[in-house]
């Protein structure tokens, strides 16, 4: 069964630049997030991979295909893995949303993990179908699992496998040039975070919930 798990958010994409609201909305990496993807790419290969899953965003789709370049391995495509559904929110600076949709950016700011913004989903929603996925991967055969995916689905399914309350999982960091091994053991799962290029820091390191 699989026993290590990488999960990797992909590289700064255009709208992370401009900080607009992505979901499951799509832009291209830029220069920047490319150079992230390769570089965390060289990080995980050499930790050791068996295979790779990905959301089928075009932002994910680049990051996976550059660890499938380092490590030979095939990308297998899951729906599950997608980024939060943002719905009225999509494509809109993230800075535009309090003045066009104020009442419903208070209740989302004042619980995320339950409120969902119109026609969007929550993170009880992406724990759902990210927890649904990993019960899936957790009967691989193959011990070391690459995960690609997006920022708040990677929160939801870390949530998931490490049961944290929902504000530990809301204020966990997911850069995008650094990932997550999450190792199982006789207890329960153990989380490390890396940032290519510099020393493991701790997992859970608070900070505010950033863009998708």
């Amino acid at each position: 069964m699989a026993e290590t798990l990488y999960f990797i958010r992909h590289g700064q994409t255009e709208w992370n630049a401009e900080r607009r609201m992505q979901g499951q909305w799509d832009s291209d990496l830029t220069a920047l997030g490319r150079a992230q993807a390769r570089q965390t790419a060289a990080a995980v290969s050499a930790l050791g991979v068996d295979s790779i899953y990905a959301s089928p965003l075009r932002r994910t789709r680049d990051t996976a295909q550059a660890l499938a370049d380092a490590t030979g391995r095939p990308v297998a495509f899951d729906d599950r893995l997608k980024e939060w559904r943002a719905g009225d929110w999509s494509g809109v600076l993230y800075d535009d949303i309090p003045a066009r949709w104020p009442q419903a950016w208070e209740a989302w700011n004042r619980d995320r993990w339950n409120y969902r913004p119109p026609n969007a989903e929550n993170f009880a929603d992406l724990t759902e179908r990210g927890g649904a996925f990993l019960e899936e991967i957790l009967a691989s055969p193959e011990p070391r699992v690459a995960i690609v995916s997006h920022g708040f689905i990677t929160r939801a399914m870390i949530a998931f496998l490490l049961k944290l309350a929902p504000a530990e999982a809301l204020y966990m960091q997911t850069p995008n040039d650094a990932f997550f091994r999450l190792q199982r053991e006789i207890d329960g799962w153990r989380a490390e975070r890396f940032d290519p290029g510099a020393a493991e820091g701790p997992a859970l390191d608070p900070a505010p919930a950033g863009l998708s």
